[in-house]
């Protein structure tokens, strides 16, 4: 009896929103709606004369998402990777309600499409975005008066391209072509042409949507590096552990120089297989860019032209959110630094799902999921166990 329970409660869990009055339309540009490793931004002016004591936003898209409202980053790499099932799509749930005033808000959206298969992660074959947010008092629904365009400074980094298991592609960023401050209140948003409606919400090829089951990502903001040193071209700059980060550069710089970003994962224990790295080309004078597509590593790597002057080097660690719990000592120091590293192994193989490896692959192994499922209940707080549920 108690099995049959069990396994409703899972089921349950599988099951799309019920009940829930869906007014969004899936929009995107008709520029281009299924080039892999496609950048959109998007902008949605809203006049509101009472802020409401709590507004929750359903969000989702094909692939991840930041949200900006006001100036305020609201959210860092939302979405999780598709799917639920094969075809359907998760959602995030996000009160903004603190981040609304009275009078003009400005919602800015930045979406990522993978555009490609992955070993974790099903492709719909179309970027978009879903933004359903319905209170008595505001109603914020994306559809045809949104504004939307390919963020032209978004490229793929060349050769050598990652490897077939990962759904991400290596980032290539050129300063000169971005529309900077395109998220911004002062931003003149006429200068996007408008969104086209592409479906409405459940409708294919995005499908169901279902709440996302797991909280979203731990965001420590921008942190300074342990230590930074220089090996010729290159500035070396050591993270307190292996971590998933995003790595964060302030330079001045004459413009079309090239600054390569990777991790010692990506040059040294890559497993002889292409991972993720980062490019980006310099525009004129002082500029900053952090590169959203997340690595995990040990160290991070800025090969650095001598023309560029760098001004601050930063990183910003996200990850599953959860908390180290639990408690292990030994006499013997080496026992007890096993488990400290262990515990730091487990946690960074965590995210849209447990992960074989958090580089190479970032794919869900039935072995491994076990594995880590079992030591998630003894080293981490409760929140781990959403993920063993998802």
């Amino acid at each position: 009896m108690k099995r049959n329970i069990l396994l409703f409660l899972f089921l349950l869990s599988l099951l799309p929103a019920v009940g829930k009055e869906w007014k969004a339309w899936w929009i995107g540009t008709d520029v281009c709606q299924s080039e892999p490793n496609t950048w959109l931004s998007y902008r949605k002016t809203v006049e509101i004369e009472k802020v409401p004591d709590t507004a929750l936003a359903a969000i989702a898209a094909d692939s991840k998402y930041w949200l900006w409202i006001n100036d305020h980053l609201v959210v860092f790499e939302g979405g999780l990777k598709r799917g639920p099932t094969p075809a359907d799509t998760y959602y995030d749930e996000v009160d903004i309600a603190p981040y609304l005033e009275k009078g003009k808000n400005i919602i800015a959206v930045l979406v990522w499409y993978f555009g490609k298969q992955g070993f974790s992660h099903n492709s719909s074959g179309k970027a978009a975005l879903l933004f359903d947010c319905q209170t008595p008092e505001v109603e914020i629904i994306s559809d045809h008066s949104w504004r939307c365009m390919i963020h032209p400074a978004y490229g793929t980094a060349p050769d050598p391209k990652p490897n077939y298991r990962l759904s991400e592609s290596s980032l290539l960023f050129d300063a000169r072509r971005d529309p900077e401050g395109w998220y911004r209140s002062g931003f003149n948003e006429h200068s996007i042409p408008g969104a086209s409606a592409l479906q409405k919400a459940g409708e294919a090829p995005w499908n169901q949507l279902v709440k996302r089951p797991t909280p979203l990502w731990k965001d420590s903001g921008l942190k300074e590096y342990e230590k930074a040193y220089r090996n010729g071209d290159t500035l070396v700059c050591e993270l307190p552990y292996n971590a998933q980060v995003t790595p964060y550069l302030k330079v001045e710089s004459p413009a079309g120089k090239k600054v390569v970003i990777a991790t010692d994962n990506y040059f040294y224990y890559n497993g002889n297989t292409e991972n993720i790295r980062s490019e980006y080309i310099t525009r004129e004078g002082i500029q900053e860019y952090e590169s959203y597509g997340w690595m995990n590593g040990h160290k991070v790597y800025y090969l650095l032209p001598g023309e560029v002057k760098v001004l601050s080097l930063l990183y910003r660690e996200t990850g599953y959110d959860t908390e180290f719990s639990g408690s292990f000592t030994s006499s013997d120091p080496l026992f007890n630094q096993l488990r400290e590293k262990s515990a730091r192994t487990l946690y960074v193989t965590m995210r849209d799902t447990y992960m074989d490896c958090p580089e190479r692959e970032r794919a869900q192994w039935a072995g491994d999921a076990v594995n880590q499922a079992g030591e998630a209940f003894y080293a981490l707080s409760l929140s781990s166990h959403l993920l063993t549920r998802k």
